[in-house]
């Protein structure tokens, strides 16, 4: 057999070999054809094979058959198949990342073969040759028409079409944050201009996001003036904006806007009550931006005679005569004042007096100078007696109206009871005055009150006690130094009774407010020490403002009672301030649950107590979802009434510093006394005194060192360190004993700062008290 010829175009091989008649005389019917190995009988002398396989090392050979037998084959021959057929072109889509970024997404190319890379241009320029389907071109600050396009090639370099994407570039790179953000000038409610430096962005800035407490406001400078805004802080954030609409990070402050607006000028009404008294009227004056009218302010034909916080002020003068004026100026809250309104009388002739109808007693206790009995007879030591002119009796009232007044600045003690029946009776305890009882005080049945003025005091002893019968009731306690009941306390009686004390700074005394809907609010500075705190049936309210405490004891040694209960009917308790709770581990034997008949809660304060666990578990959750910290701590009388713990002050960089006329409490526990549980080991107490310079302290005062109470032979002894840490002096026990005090002359410290070290001597306890202050102060 002669050679095989072959030709190969795009995948077809096509075989053609001489046509035979007869082989060795015998005739030809036909040939075998051995392709890849594979045998292929045939009748003519040709053959294609469609889609060869591409590659190298395809073989062939060809044999005659004959009637008789087959012929030899003939040399076998080899050729190999090209790839002639470019890839199919597929679709390209383009999509923008970022602002430096593109993404190409490469989907439908094929090939007969495979695809074996595709190339990518831009702008016709050769970008990369990848086997991906995806590609991320990255460039800094793409802008304008991007044009892409796709080919596909295989390994015999056959290339598809192009596959075209083209992509205009958004602008998403936002502005740099707004920097140098600050208020130019000063804040205030009439208008506040906010100020900041322009920001990078490389299109440029074309607008401002500003927001004020979340509202949206839009600037297109860098500066916003805002207008009416309300006194008080206010968070403002500033964000730059392109024309894209990319917004940068926000710059955040807060300000605090000032009140510089006068109070509206209002009018004033004046009536002559009485030959010495003229009453005015207050009423118009407004303060429109929110800080509000915090007092007002009195003059005299020109002179300043007194403020007050009330629309009524009564003025009390010796002869007059003739024609007043009197002028008003209402002062808020950040000290702007309004214009004066005036008005004038003339001083009529005392009026004929009224025929008094109220048969009632109307009496005055004048007693004693109160700053003489502070200085002589309120001494700790002081061995003067009592002038007759300080003692009264016994008081009886009647059926009717009764007043009995404790004259301004003087010292009265009442050696008995004061008893007063039916009538709406008032007690009146004046300005800077002391009233002393030596028994109960009984207003019987009516609507009564009792009024304690500004640095007044009330001691009521033999545990006696305030006792109001049925009626509407009113206790009214203002800025008082000590009100103290011993043993006994305030009972309301039935009615609706209200209570407030403001700015007390010691109250002791059991409370029981009676049936009806009562109300007592602790505001200011206001401590109240009690054992039995019981509002009683009724829909009562207890409100104890921020800087008010009330500690209640919650077992009494002997008696063992104690505890805080509302009653029956909707109680509402608003902790603002604290309340502390303690002795809780004797409590389930005493008479009354803890904290029970209570419906409404509110404030954000804090309670104090030893154990939660002895607190209603539905009564802890409430407290809670109010708002009320609860402080578990080991000791609740080491825990000041600052909120802070006793071993807050162990080191002389956390000394608490030492006021004027305060009283503070020493407790040392070396660890040796107690279980551990309640009395936390506490060696050291370190204050702080600050002599003269912007201190109420100078050296005309003395410090006091009160009540060395003596545990398993402790005693407490002081150590004096100037302000760098040098040892000044030592006061020793030997300076005093359990039953004496140490008075140490601050001159003997002069002007500056000192630390006062407190610590155990002689054994394992200790407790004292101690102040600075004058004698006849410190001994009130």
């Amino acid at each position: 057999m002669s050679a095989i010829k072959y030709s190969v175009k795009k995948g077809k091989v096509t075989l053609k070999w001489d046509k035979i008649k007869t082989l060795n005389g015998v005739k030809v019917i036909g040939y075998i054809l051995e392709y890849n190995g594979r045998e292929i009988p045939l009748v003519r002398n040709n053959y294609t094979v469609k889609n060869a396989s591409i590659g190298g090392n395809h073989s062939i050979r060809i044999r005659a058959v004959t009637l008789t037998g087959l012929g030899d084959w003939s040399d076998m021959q080899l050729f190999d198949v090209d790839d002639e057929i470019a890839p199919k072109a597929g679709k390209v889509k383009a999509e923008q990342i970022s602002q430096d970024s593109v993404k190409l997404f490469l989907s439908g190319f094929s090939d007969n073969d495979a695809v074996d890379h595709y190339n990518i241009y831009l702008n016709k320029n050769l970008l990369t040759s990848t086997s991906d389907l995806t590609f991320l071109y990255k460039n800094e600050n793409l802008g304008g028409k991007l044009n892409f396009t796709v080919e596909a090639v295989d390994k015999y370099d056959n290339k598809s079409k192009a596959a075209k994407a083209s992509i205009k570039i958004a602008d998403k790179t936002p502005p740099e944050q707004v920097s140098g953000l600050q208020v130019k000038g000063e804040a205030n409610e009439k208008a506040t201009v906010i100020t900041w430096d322009i920001p990078y962005d490389y299109v440029g800035v074309t607008t401002y996001q500003v927001k004020v407490d979340g509202k949206v406001y839009t600037s297109k400078k860098n500066e916003i003036t805002l207008k009416k805004l309300s006194v008080g802080q206010h968070t403002i954030s500033v964000a730059a904006g392109d024309k894209a609409k990319n917004y940068g990070e926000a710059s955040v402050i807060t300000i605090d806007v000032k009140d510089t607006t006068d109070p509206k000028k209002g009018k004033i009404k004046l009536t002559q009550l009485a030959a010495d008294r003229i009453q005015i009227a207050i009423s118009g004056f407004s303060d429109k931006n929110g800080s509000g009218i915090a007092q007002y302010s009195v003059y005299l034909n020109g002179e300043f005679v007194g403020n007050t916080v009330q629309n009524i002020y009564t003025y009390e003068g010796k002869n007059l005569s003739g024609t007043l004026n009197f002028a008003v100026k209402a002062i808020d809250a950040a000290g702007n004042e309004s214009a004066l309104a005036a008005a004038k009388i003339k001083i009529a002739p005392a009026p004929t007096p009224e025929p008094d109808v109220n048969k009632g007693l109307n009496k005055t206790l004048a007693g004693i100078d109160a700053a003489v009995f502070l200085e002589k007879y309120n001494h700790y030591d002081s061995t003067s007696e009592l002038p007759s002119a300080a003692k009264y009796k016994s008081i009886t009232g009647t059926a009717e109206k009764d007043v009995i007044t404790f004259a301004a600045d003087k010292y009265s003690l009442v050696n008995g009871k004061i008893t007063l029946a039916g009538g709406d009776d008032e007690i009146i305890v004046r300005t800077n005055s002391v009233m002393d009882c030596n028994g109960m005080v009984d207003f019987g049945e009516g609507n009564n009150s009792f009024t304690a003025e500004k640095n007044s005091s009330v001691s009521v002893w033999d545990e006696a006690s305030l006792k109001f019968g049925s009626g509407n009731d009113t206790i009214k306690l203002t800025d008082c130094d000590d009100v103290d009941f011993d043993d006994g306390g305030f009972y309301t009686g039935n009615g609706n009774d209200v209570f407030t004390a403001h700015n007390v700074k010691d109250m002791d005394g059991v409370l029981n407010m009676g049936g009806g809907n009562d109300v007592l609010k602790l505001t200011g500075s206001t401590y109240f020490e009690t054992e039995i705190f019981d509002m009683g049936d009724g829909n009562d309210s207890v409100h104890i403002n921020k800087g008010s405490l009330l500690a209640i004891d919650m077992m009494d040694e002997d008696l063992r009672y104690g505890g805080i209960t509302f009653g029956a009917g909707n109680d509402t308790l608003v902790l603002d301030g604290m309340l502390k709770l303690t002795n809780m581990s004797d409590f389930s034997h005493g008479n009354f649950d803890m904290l029970t008949g209570l419906e409404n809660i509110s404030g954000s304060g804090q309670l104090v107590l030893e154990n939660i666990q002895q607190l209603d578990s539905a009564l802890v959750d409430d407290l809670i979802e109010a708002g009320i910290t609860i402080v578990q701590v080991p000791n609740v009388w080491a825990f000041y009434d600052d909120g802070r713990p006793e071993n807050s002050d162990d080191t002389m960089k956390t000394a608490r510093t030492v006021l004027y006329d305060s009283d503070y409490a020493v407790w040392l526990n070396g660890g040796n006394w107690g279980d551990g549980s309640n009395c936390p080991t506490d060696t050291v107490d370190w204050f702080r005194l600050d002599i003269g310079g912007s201190s109420d302290i100078t050296t005309k005062h003395k410090l006091f060192l009160n009540d060395p109470y003596v545990w398993h032979d402790g005693f407490v002894k002081l150590d004096v360190y100037d302000r760098n840490g040098s040892f000044v002096k030592n006061i020793s026990p030997e300076d005093y004993s359990r039953y004496s005090d140490a008075m140490i002359d601050l001159k003997e410290f002069g002007n500056g700062t000192f630390y006062l070290k407190f610590s155990i001597e002689g054994g394992n306890c200790g407790a004292m008290n101690f102040g600075v202050s004058t004698e006849s102060e410190w001994y009130d």
